[in-house]
């Protein structure tokens, strides 16, 4: 489809689009505690990101396979923390069956969704403080990293070339789009981490409070430089992508803070799409200004990609319908040299 926008070869990993999706509508359920909607979407994600984990080669793409691992330990950590939530606010309990555990059980889901987003935390840190350092992340980095326009013997400058962020500073000095993109799966995972300790272990906590509004801001900021960085590149899907995830990250920040310092506002959640269209009791009720935020945001990504499919659809009917160009009729030149006969 002909558009102003290059598509680089970074931004059409069909993977980071589907698990976009799936976790999108997944976190939209939970933040509606839909019933039915939440636990098969984060069931998919989980099954999904596994999947690319284990097909995804890591002697030849060692980033990817580190940045995956990491996000499945997210998934995982996020699956248990929701079992919660569905069990304390949801009228139903845990939906497929499952209803309300005794509190032991929940307890431990609990822990288990700490342990996991910490296991996730300290695999990412350990990546950026070790093992992008290693001979076969630097290989790997190194294909994908600017270079010096031909000099010295080197290859053209590429338009994937990673050239840094685009007004942050490069403080972890990365080199390269996937480090990049690293930085991203550690902030998110930072966020819920410190949003669940200091909700459900230690509440009230200055300490915590204000590591979580720094983690959550810097978050955003850091999505806020990969929109503009993709922006720059003329890069349109990322750029939807990167749009995307700003409404997202901004729901979820918005959410957080809801339940960290005005969670006595927060109403009863009925597990349907009524919550949305009902003003809150409060407006300090910040899970329903993210509930709207998010929606916005699922609505722009779907509509894009349907707007997409429809126009690369007719463009790829117009292209069959031209018809196809009449060979080039071949005459022998010494036939045209040849005397007419007379008749």
């Amino acid at each position: 489809m002909p558009t102003r926008f290059a598509t680089p070869s970074h931004a059409l990993d069909v993977r980071e689009h589907v698990f976009t999706s799936l976790l999108l509508v997944s976190d939209l359920g939970w933040i509606l505690l839909l019933p039915f909607v939440n636990p098969a979407m984060l069931i998919a994600v989980v099954v999904f990101v596994a999947r690319v984990v284990a097909t995804t080669d890591r002697a030849s793409r060692p980033h990817e396979s580190t940045s995956w691992t990491a996000t499945l330990l997210w998934c995982v950590g996020n699956s248990f923390w929701m079992a919660n939530d569905f069990a304390n606010d949801a009228p139903g309990g845990i939906p497929l069956g499952i209803g309300h555990p005794s509190p032991i059980i929940l307890k431990c889901a609990l822990y288990a969704a700490g342990a996991t987003l910490a296991a996730g935390l300290a695999y990412v840190t350990w990546y950026f403080i070790h093992l992008r350092y290693t001979p076969a992340f630097i290989e790997a980095a190194a294909n994908d990293a600017p270079s010096d326009g031909g000099e010295s013997g080197r290859s053209p400058p590429s338009t994937n070339a990673f050239k840094g962020p685009a007004f942050l500073p490069n403080v972890l000095n990365v080199k390269s789009h996937a480090e990049y993109e690293g930085i991203s799966t550690a902030l998110w995972i930072a966020k819920d981490l410190c949003w669940w300790c200091a909700v459900e272990i230690f509440p009230n906590s200055v300490f915590l409070e204000a590591v979580t509004v720094l983690v959550a801001a810097a978050l955003i900021a850091h999505t806020v430089d990969a929109a503009v960085l993709t922006w720059h590149n003329g890069d349109l899907i990322g750029f939807v992508n990167q749009a995307t995830l700003l409404c997202w990250v901004c729901s979820f920040a918005i959410w957080c803070f809801g339940e960290v310092f005005f969670e006595e506002y927060e109403d009863d959640v009925p597990g349907d799409f009524t919550f949305l269209t009902k003003p809150p009791s409060h407006p300090l009720n910040l899970r329903w200004w993210a509930s709207w935020v998010l929606t916005a945001g699922t609505v722009f990504f779907f509509g894009f990609w349907a707007v997409y499919a429809c126009l690369v659809s007719i463009d790829g009917s117009r292209e069959e319908a031209k018809e196809p160009p009449s060979p080039p009729v071949e005459t022998d030149p010494l036939l045209r040299m040849a005397p007419i006969p007379e008749a």
